[in-house]
């Protein structure tokens, strides 16, 4: 799983930011990041076939700085829930 969007520094909706598998077998990936004003969204295997965001829009970040993303994908691997927590 990874990140992209306008609000992920150098993505432009064109670079993923991979984030990291935390084996604690409910399927979490976790990233610290900064993140810019915008939106972004997060998805499988570099592919805009599976992406998970706010139904199916992107997810708002409207004050930019320094984030921790958690995101928890269910064991059908194309749906889950996320947090977003600013650092």
């Amino acid at each position: 799983w990874s990140v992209i969007g306008s609000a992920v520094p150098g993505s432009g909706w064109f670079l993923d930011t991979d984030m990291k598998f935390i084996n604690d077998g409910k399927g979490t990936y976790v990233l610290k990041t900064n993140l810019d004003v915008g939106e972004f969204k997060f998805r499988s295997n570099y592919d805009w076939g599976t992406t998970i965001g706010v139904g199916a829009a992107n997810i708002a970040v409207t004050s930019a700085g320094n984030y921790t993303l958690t995101l928890t994908v269910n064991a059908d691997g194309k749906t889950g829930t996320y947090t977003m927590i600013k650092n």
